[in-house]
């Protein structure tokens, strides 16, 4: 079978992971979430990864995948969402990923990731 796509393309993968968090996944699809921030953060480079759900004001992590030395984000954490930079992603104020979250700029002032 010939697919017009490579499979393991990383806007494939990004494709899977809207699929498996949207509020009408298939109930067996967040079991493959893990996997997909696994991959996206080690071929990214990146230290975390998350997925997040923001609701009635607070941003409540879902899901994690972190390098070892870095646990500055843990499933269940909830912060007040104007306390953190996720309602900037949503909005386009900030970009989907953030290559240096540690040192705040003016485009990325501090706040809680």
């Amino acid at each position: 079978m010939f697919l017009d796509y490579n499979p393991d393309d990383l806007d494939v993968t990004i494709s899977e992971l809207l699929v498996a968090t949207s509020d009408a996944a298939d109930p067996d699809l967040p079991a493959a979430v893990p996997q997909v921030l696994k991959l996206l953060r080690t071929r990214l480079n990146m230290d975390v990864a998350f997925v997040s759900q923001i609701t009635e004001g607070r941003r409540t992590i879902k899901a994690v995948d972190s390098a070892a030395d870095f646990s500055a984000v843990q499933p269940g954490r909830s912060d007040p969402v104007e306390e953190s930079w996720c309602q900037w992603v949503i909005e386009g104020r900030l970009p989907e990923a953030i290559k240096d979250a540690g040192h705040p700029t003016p485009a990325f002032p501090s706040a809680r990731i």
